[in-house]
């Protein structure tokens, strides 16, 4: 174990936080959420979770003697008895600030990728909520297009960028797109008025 390592775990943990937070949202997600209001209902999930830290002595040392780490905020040794016990809380509170440094980036991530798939939702008429899934929930039928930061839609929009255009089920529009290795994605029967 080295620090880049250590590093690459608690990126990792907080990715997986915030995918997990996706999962099991306490409401959903609809288009006319503002980019706050999605960020905050992520992260009220994402406080479920909580972050394991450093779990050995050698772990620690590697934290704190490690250039790819901030050096800690504030830390308090009241009542510790030898320099082990002191290193260990300076780790996990470095561990701590690099785990909530890294759960906002990544919150801040999804939440850009999901303002993306609200704008074109918004742009095709769609109105109400996104579904989250773990795998392709339209994926079994050919989409019109991809937007140029890969977001399929399904429709019969005859358009220059357009390739295929098919409705779902042959009467459905669609649009959907990965956020955090999770699909967001809704269906609707299109206003052709």
């Amino acid at each position: 174990m080295n620090a880049t390592q250590i590093k690459n775990e608690i990126n990792s943990a907080a990715s997986s936080h915030v995918c997990e937070a996706l999962q099991y949202l306490t409401s959903p997600i609809t288009v006319d959420m503002d980019d706050d209001e999605i960020r905050d209902l992520i992260q009220q999930g994402a406080e479920h979770y909580n972050y394991d830290g450093i779990e050995t002595n050698y772990e620690a040392f590697l934290v704190v003697c490690s250039s790819e780490f901030p050096s800690a905020e504030s830390s308090d040794f009241t009542g510790q008895t030898c320099s082990l016990e002191c290193l260990m809380i300076e780790g996990n509170d470095i561990a701590y600030q690099v785990y909530c440094e890294s759960l906002s980036n990544e919150i801040n991530e999804v939440v850009e990728r999901i303002m993306a798939i609200i704008e074109k939702a918004l742009e095709l008429g769609y109105d109400g909520a996104l579904n989250v899934s773990s795998s392709s929930v339209y994926g079994w039928e050919a989409h019109n297009y991809e937007t140029d930061c890969g977001i399929c839609i399904w429709s019969d929009e005859r358009k220059s960028y357009s390739y295929n255009p098919s409705l779902l089920e042959g009467e459905l529009w669609a649009i959907e797109g990965e956020v955090n290795g999770l699909h967001l994605g809704a269906c609707w029967t299109p206003n052709n008025e």
